[in-house]
């Protein structure tokens, strides 16, 4: 099932920066579902990037009750569809060249092994896995340079790598390329992530709805780093998800 994300980029204890998905549709009705009292949380949205900063008075409402009904007003937006909650920037494990990459320098690794004779084939298959190795540089360049506004240093110590490539065509001089950029990669994934789903409940006595969030912790496996984290380092693998309920909006 698809799921909505929503990455808090900053907090403080009366102001919280979002990053929303999906952008807002219609900011009256947004803003119309996240509270009746519209002194009581102020957003400014910027649609192009996608980014919500919510203001609040935390003698009224708490950092968290505010995060829970921005959630569940977005969530009303999109057919009551289930959020994913990240703090801090959701990071991928490896981006599609790199694992390209990788598998190319397996497979000349392979054919290494099993068919040395033939080193003119050897030689294209380390021109391609080098080719391929620096288009996925260049894309986790431009990647990172669009998350962060900067591209990681690890990039650096490549491209000399790559130079000493041209000198000395060599498998083991790709490999060392391609691990040296994107071996902590490897095991680099977002711990800090909840599920949260949304049920609408309407109490007849007052002829009113409540909006209640399903938060759980995520333990979805959805790259080589989320397996990794969970196979070596994830604690109590045995023992189910966490689960939080929060009333978060009354209408």
């Amino acid at each position: 099932m698809k799921k909505l994300t929503v990455t808090i980029i900053h907090k403080l204890p009366n102001r919280v920066r979002l990053k929303l998905s999906d952008p807002i549709k219609k900011m009256d009705e947004f803003k119309k579902n996240l509270s009746d009292n519209e002194s009581e949380i102020t957003v400014k949205y910027t649609p192009v990037i996608r980014s919500l900063v919510a203001s609040f008075d935390p003698s009224k409402i708490t950092l968290q009750e505010t995060i829970y009904k921005i959630l569940t007003a977005f969530s009303i937006e999109n057919g009551m569809m289930p959020v994913k909650l990240l703090e801090g920037t959701e990071q991928k494990a490896l981006e599609n060249f790199a694992i390209y990459s990788g598998a190319s320098i397996t497979m000349s690794g392979i054919n290494m092994f099993i068919n040395k004779n033939d080193t003119s084939l050897q030689n294209i298959m380390n021109w391609f896995s080098i080719g391929m190795t620096s288009a996925a540089i260049l894309e986790h360049a431009c990647v990172e340079t669009n998350r962060k506004g900067v591209f990681d240093l690890e990039i650096l110590p490549a491209i000399y790598l790559i130079k000493s490539f041209l000198d000395t065509p060599k498998l083991s001089i790709v490999a060392m390329i391609w691990l040296t950029t994107f071996g902590r990669h490897l095991i680099s994934t977002n711990n800090s992530v909840k599920d949260v789903k949304f049920f609408r409940i309407k109490n007849k006595q007052e002829n009113k709805y409540y909006y209640i969030a399903n938060v759980s912790e995520n333990t979805s496996i959805e790259n080589i780093g989320d397996l990794i984290y969970h196979i070596f380092f994830r604690k109590n693998k045995n023992i189910q998800k966490t689960t939080e309920k929060y009333i978060t909006i009354n209408k």
